[in-house]
């Protein structure tokens, strides 16, 4: 029983440990103006492996699975808006994505391998990872300011379809990087269209659980979570990213119940999972890595930037877009850690080592930029385009 015990508790310890440090450290930017996020990603670079070291490497290598379930929050909460009601049309949102996603993505590509020499299959996963937004930052901006109209409709649609079209072809990246066959680079496709047709079922299956009026709050969120981690447990056997999943999980889910409580519930819920999520990736940065990728990390993050703005300029110029959208559309799409730092880590499991090191060290980097000005970024862009007007133009302060 001893040895039981003390051979156990720790890790409840060390869970203290990590949720604690990053408390402490987002004082410290809520006193810079600086996002959580990077605070959460301070604390772990503090407290892991490259400073104190105070949590255990074994600890840290057994947690990959948080990163699958931070995805399926983010995505899951991401969904209902998927549905909302706007002014521009579904097929053109996904044209705009297509047009700025695949620019993106080109431009990543192009400049890794024939400028920095990368090769050229790790090159393509650059690429492909480029392609994605994420939606976590640009979230809390819109509820935060209760932002709405034609920018915001665009934008969660854009996002959503952002990861639609990116893990294809991420998964079709990563087996090409593996040295696969035309049918091993076909496979993940349909393993995520496999994937994405369980998030449906999940969605139907999940309303028949909670359309019962005498079900509790407590119960509902309960049965949600639990169809969230069936949800990630799937797409983990799979080896696929959960993202399109949860996302039509999530969309489907509102389309056919209306049901925006659950929502708040879940968001509720997440951030000290959240939170868990962006402090691992902070340890597991290598330092020495970072350093020496930290040149190509920030032509990563530039080239990105300027590929989603051209992107989403010219394509939304094609479909004759209001202008407030149309100049503002691509600086909202900055924000890429979470989604990126996912895909990279479903990435380091199956590529060899060095290769691993560059690209976490890579998007690691690119993560940290984008944290730094993703949130501001995406702020200034929905300001600027309108969708704080008849909400909350005050800038609260955040609470304690």
């Amino acid at each position: 029983m001893l040895s039981t015990i003390n051979t156990s508790s720790p890790v409840p310890i060390w869970l203290a440990v990590i949720l604690f440090a990053g408390f402490t450290f987002t004082r410290i930017t809520k006193a810079l103006r600086l996002p959580n996020v990077s605070g959460f990603m301070l604390a772990g670079i503090i407290i892991g492996p490259c400073c104190l070291k105070l949590v255990p490497k074994e600890l840290i290598g057994n947690m990959d699975f948080v990163s699958d379930i931070a995805l399926c929050l983010i995505a899951f909460g991401a969904g209902r808006y998927f549905t909302s009601k706007g002014n521009v049309k579904a097929g053109k949102a996904f044209f705009v994505t297509a047009f700025e996603s695949l620019f993106a993505g080109a431009l990543v590509f192009a400049a890794m391998h024939f400028l920095f020499k990368l090769s050229l299959s790790l090159s393509l996963i650059l690429g492909s990872i480029a392609m994605a937004t994420s939606p976590a930052g640009i979230m809390m901006t819109i509820r935060q300011y209760k932002a709405k109209g034609s920018m915001v409709d665009m934008l969660m649609r854009v996002i959503a379809f952002d990861a639609m079209l990116c893990i294809p072809i991420f998964s079709a990246a990563l087996a090409y990087h593996s040295g696969g066959s035309l049918s091993s680079m076909l496979l993940p496709i349909i393993l995520n269209i496999l994937s994405a047709a369980f998030g449906v079922l999940c969605a139907f299956v999940l309303h028949f659980l909670l359309k019962r009026p005498s079900r509790s709050s407590d119960n509902r969120l309960i049965l949600t979570v639990a169809m969230l981690l069936t949800l990630c447990g799937v797409c983990g056997l799979l080896s696929v990213s959960p993202l399109i999943a949860s996302i039509l999980f999530g969309a489907v889910y509102k389309k056919i119940s209306g049901d925006e409580k659950i929502f708040e519930q879940v968001d509720a819920f997440s951030p000290p999972v959240m939170s868990i999520f962006f402090i691992l990736s902070g340890m597991n940065l290598d330092i020495q890595a970072l350093m020496s990728a930290g040149l190509i990390g920030l032509a990563y993050a530039l080239i990105r930037f300027i590929g989603k703005y051209i992107g989403a300029f010219v394509s939304l110029h094609a479909i004759k877009s209001d202008a407030s959208v149309k100049k503002n559309l691509g600086i909202a799409l900055t924000p890429q850690a979470g989604v990126s730092i996912g895909l990279a880590f479903l990435a380091k499991r199956v590529i060899p080592e060095s290769d691993a090191d560059t690209l976490m060290a890579i998007v690691l980097f690119a993560g940290v930029l984008y944290e730094l000005t993703g949130p501001t970024l995406a702020k200034f862009a929905l300001k600027r385009a309108g969708a704080f007007d008849g909400a909350n133009k005050v800038d609260a302060e955040p609470k304690e």
